[in-house]
């Protein structure tokens, strides 16, 4: 039963990763008025969006770009994952300069960051639980 998931993950990969990068866009470049008004500092509720957003889409990447499980593509993909999604965050983050009740925000970029590096942390994870 795992192994059917997995198997549609990776067939699904392309779409899923960059129907979630698209996601992605959609929700950190909302005007600051479309974003409702919660008390974001409770448990940084905030950070824990960027960093859930950014270890789904690191995770989703390394599947994409992981062309076999030779632990160096493994290695290569989990690093292209990475850059791929902190550059990301850190575009995002700046063209948030240039919306409405928006703003570059420091600590943004680094729950995105930390996500990103978490989302490879669970890749390899599962990439190890089931070689073979």
């Amino acid at each position: 039963m795992e192994n059917k998931l997995i198997y549609k993950l990776i067939k699904f990969s392309t779409q899923l990763y960059f129907g979630w990068v698209l996601f992605i866009a959609l929700l950190t470049l909302l005007p600051g008025q479309a974003i409702p008004d919660f008390n974001w500092n409770f448990l940084s509720i905030d950070k824990f969006i960027h960093f859930t957003m950014f270890s789904i889409m690191s995770f989703l990447g390394s599947v994409k770009f992981s062309s076999s499980t030779k632990p160096k593509s493994i290695i290569i993909s989990s690093i292209i994952s990475i850059l791929i999604a902190s550059t990301y965050g850190f575009i995002l983050e700046y063209f948030q300069t240039f919306i409405p009740q928006r703003a570059f925000d420091y600590a943004d970029l680094t729950a995105n960051v930390g996500g990103a590096v978490f989302g490879i942390a669970v890749f390899l994870y599962f990439q190890n639980r089931f070689k073979g």
